[in-house]
């Protein structure tokens, strides 16, 4: 189904930060903000839930688009993505629907690069993003 403006402006407006859905039926939502509720849902569901399952995250960015191929979602929904997210995002035939584009994530203050985006700088693929994230936050995938 394609998203309408509106659309992405309820979502926008709205109280999660996250929602991902498969056939019309939400599987995962939460209200955190940055990339951790995406890293959540991508550990509690199951490959078989999240591949071919459509994403809607209020901020998308270089980071956040590696982990999104990684699991191969089948749709992108955000009212903000970066221009590198696109391009990783397009590369990986994945449709993206956007509000506004911009040119990077910026942090909580607006003053620097976000952290994670800064981390995804040393990464060329997914599984390099992912590699560098368990090297430096001592998680698994």
């Amino acid at each position: 189904m394609t998203k309408t403006k509106s659309d992405l402006e309820r979502f926008n407006a709205g109280p999660w930060s996250i929602v991902i859905t498969q056939r019309n039926k939400v599987l995962f939502r939460s209200n955190m903000g940055g990339i951790s509720p995406l890293w959540q849902a991508i550990h509690q569901l199951s490959k078989e839930e999240v591949a071919g399952a459509e994403i809607y995250d209020k901020v998308v960015g270089r980071a956040a688009a590696f982990l999104i191929i990684s699991v191969k979602f089948r749709k992108v929904n955000t009212p903000i993505i970066s221009r590198p997210a696109i391009e990783i995002l397009r590369s990986s035939r994945i449709p993206v629907n956007y509000l506004k584009k911009v040119d990077r994530i910026l942090d909580k203050n607006l003053r620097d690069l976000c952290p994670m985006e800064r981390l995804s700088l040393d990464a060329d693929t997914a599984d390099g993003f992912i590699k560098l994230v368990k090297r430096n936050y001592a998680v698994s995938f």
